[in-house]
């Protein structure tokens, strides 16, 4: 038996929704105040590495380096927002729900672990680079 659409909109649909979009709002904004370098080395917003936060300018770098992976991101937020919205019916079982969202989530941890590593890299080649402000 499935369960009732009103009771898998409001106890599955809309937290996943609410969680995609939120996803998808606050990597798009990081990355891209990151990648126009107006986000700042800060206590608590971004990439924090031992590497990203040597150097105000390493810091940037990293963004810079990020900022590819932040669309992806955006991307497949997207993509299972539009799946959950026409997915949204009695013949979609809530487990079906589960499973999406769980393999959704580890592709989105699995790009943003990736664009992490890609940043700590170009602010440690910064940091080992001869001559930069340390």
């Amino acid at each position: 038996m499935y369960p009732s659409i009103q009771g898998v909109f409001y106890g599955y649909y809309f937290p996943a929704l609410a969680g995609y979009l939120i996803l998808l709002l606050v990597v798009l904004w990081v990355a891209r105040a990151g990648a126009r370098r107006a986000l700042e080395v800060n206590p608590a917003v971004g990439i924090r590495t031992a590497e990203t936060t040597k150097n105000p300018e390493a810091w940037k770098l990293a963004y810079q380096a990020f900022w590819p992976y932040a669309l992806p991101v955006a991307v497949t937020c997207a993509v299972f927002i539009i799946a959950l919205t026409t997915l949204n019916s009695t013949t979609f079982c809530a487990y079906y729900l589960g499973v999406m969202m769980i393999v959704s989530y580890a592709v989105l941890i699995g790009i943003v672990v990736a664009g992490g590593i890609a940043a700590n890299k170009a602010a440690k080649d910064f940091n080992e680079t001869p001559g930069s402000n340390r």
